[in-house]
């Protein structure tokens, strides 16, 4: 007899689903995570360049910049 039985196969599926259940949102959030410390010494010029010509930006919305706020 070859192949697996029917009982088998209705035991294995729902195992292959609850794992994926478990590591996928995981997984995604080490992704997110990732691109996060990728992109944060890239926002630093931009961050330079919006409190130089914007200085009234941080009033407006009421939120703190600081040049030498460091994260």
């Amino acid at each position: 007899m070859k192949g697996f039985t029917l009982i088998e196969f209705l035991v294995v599926i729902p195992v292959i689903l609850l794992l994926g259940a478990i590591c996928i949102p995981g997984y995604r959030h080490c992704l997110i995570r990732a691109k996060v410390v990728a992109g944060k010494p890239l926002s630093k010029s931009e961050h330079l360049f919006v409190i130089k010509h914007y200085p009234n930006l941080a009033a407006t919305f009421g939120i703190s910049i600081r040049e030498d706020q460091e994260e």
